[in-house]
């Protein structure tokens, strides 16, 4: 029984020891990509075993592929998140200006504050555009009655 559980650990470790490395070689190649390596290239030092996360001399093609593919997320990922916290800033701030402006009494401008809210978070609707196009004129229009 001693013995199992000490291989059932051993085992944990080098299975946690081996994700670590395939993170570190994962933000290695995002490193790459970021600075502007083509896909080839970082597909042909995956494959020549360049990283220095690399435990093995060379990995396959379908490996490779994977641990590209895997950066290209934790990119997308982690700008998702850049933006989110941008947008979490950028909305308290208008918090702060509609609530000045009720305070203060300017209500056109607290009424503007909702409105940029709504269009910059995509909370309004979406302006309707009109093209009619006539043998003798082009009209065009963008939902005003002028």
């Amino acid at each position: 029984m001693e013995a199992r559980k000490m291989n059932s650990k051993l085992g944990k470790d080098y299975a946690e020891r081996k994700s670590i490395k395939r993170k570190m070689l994962i933000d290695e190649v995002a490193v790459d990509i970021i600075n502007g390596m083509d896909k080839k290239t970082c597909l042909d030092k995956l494959q020549l075993g360049i990283y220095e996360s690399i435990e093995q001399p060379q990995l396959s093609v379908t490996t490779s592929y994977r641990i590209y593919n895997a950066a290209i997320e934790a990119l997308k990922f982690n700008i998702q998140s850049e933006i989110d916290e941008k947008r979490a800033v950028l909305w308290s701030r208008y918090e702060n200006l509609y609530r000045e402006s009720l305070e203060s009494g300017m209500h056109m401008n607290a009424r503007a504050c909702l409105s940029d809210m709504a269009k910059i978070f995509g909370l309004a609707e979406p302006e309707k555009r009109e093209v009619s196009l006539d043998a003798s004129k082009i009209s065009f229009n963008f939902g005003s009655n002028v």
